[in-house]
């Protein structure tokens, strides 16, 4: 599919994915390419709230980046717009219906309450695929360094968010348990509560936050992306040894990349004295140890969390 939205050609996927940002919420004529043929289509780009609006509505369990807001005091919200105009007006509560991972809540929430202008990321139902174009072997090295690159960027930035003091408390709040409502009891303003059968929310895993993946969970995204086809289960297979690779990179003991600066700096401090020094390593045992002890509770909370909160495989 080669879509073009309100005439303008779209050359890449993320060049629509912020055409949809953009038009969130509302219907935009799309010419899409099918069976070398031309269709117009008339979709209704669907919208989420961003991680700026979920922050700004006040809510226990916070909400999520990915919520939907499908009512308003039972009344449908069309657009993240119309959200934000009834809930800055002065008045009584409102309720909100909030759809997250297939389960619905309700929030009570008192007015007003103020929303950022871009608050909102639209979603159409579709997704990007991986091309395959014939390239030279210049052109294959070059594709593959920046490939390197990105992948090397998001690994060291998924850990940086998870050892922040904001990454952190998200990472220990995956663990909280459902939470319970009696029936009967009024609703709270500021309370996310389950409608029906919903778990309750903090037992939902929230797909924004920065979590490891332990091999429990590596085996549950395998067999989602098997199912999805060879390629995919191929990619899941090089981004997790990619991955494996650039921690056993990390220049701290016990990781290679450890004893490869400690080796550079012998052969500095060696080469500096003209003669052979050998650093002791019976000091470094300390940053060992904690590293060990930083991996181990790595280690059991991801396969506790994996157990909680299966991962899915979703490309």
């Amino acid at each position: 599919m080669k879509p073009t939205t309100r005439g303008q050609p779209v050359t890449t996927f993320e060049a629509f994915r912020a055409q949809i940002d953009t038009d969130a919420g509302r219907q935009v004529p799309i010419v899409v390419e099918r069976d070398g043929q031309q269709l117009t289509l008339q979709p209704t780009f669907g919208w989420r709230l961003n991680k700026a609006a979920a922050g700004a509505i006040p809510s226990s369990p916070p909400l999520l980046a990915s919520d939907i807001v499908t009512t308003v005091d039972g009344r449908p919200v069309a657009t993240y717009d119309d959200l934000a105009l009834l809930l800055s007006q002065t008045g009584e509560p409102v309720t909100l219906v909030i759809e997250r991972g297939g389960s619905s809540y309700s929030l009570v929430v008192p007015r007003p309450v103020a929303l950022p202008t871009a608050g909102a990321s639209g979603y159409l139902g579709v997704k990007a695929t991986a091309p395959t174009t014939p390239e030279s072997f210049v052109g294959a090295l070059g594709e593959t360094g920046r490939l390197f690159a990105k992948m090397a960027t998001g690994t060291f930035s998924g850990f940086g968010q998870l050892f922040t003091p904001e990454g952190a408390s998200n990472y220990v709040s995956q663990f909280s348990g459902p939470t319970t409502t009696v029936a009967g009891d009024p609703a709270q303003p500021n309370v996310l509560t389950p409608i029906g059968d919903a778990p309750g929310p903090s037992a939902v895993p929230t797909s924004d936050a920065a979590r490891p993946v332990s091999i429990l969970g590596i085996v549950q995204l395998g067999s989602g992306a098997a199912e999805a086809g060879m390629w995919e289960f191929l990619m899941l297979l090089a981004v997790v040894n990619f991955a494996l690779a650039l921690i056993n990179l990390l220049p701290v003991l016990p990781f290679d990349g450890g004893h490869a600066v400690i080796a550079g700096y012998e052969g500095i401090r060696g080469s500096i004295r003209h003669e052979r020094y050998q650093a002791d390593l019976t000091k470094m045992m300390p940053i060992v140890y904690g590293v060990f002890a930083l991996l181990l509770v790595l280690g059991l909370s991801s396969i506790v969390l994996d157990l909680m909160h299966p991962v899915n495989y979703g490309p």
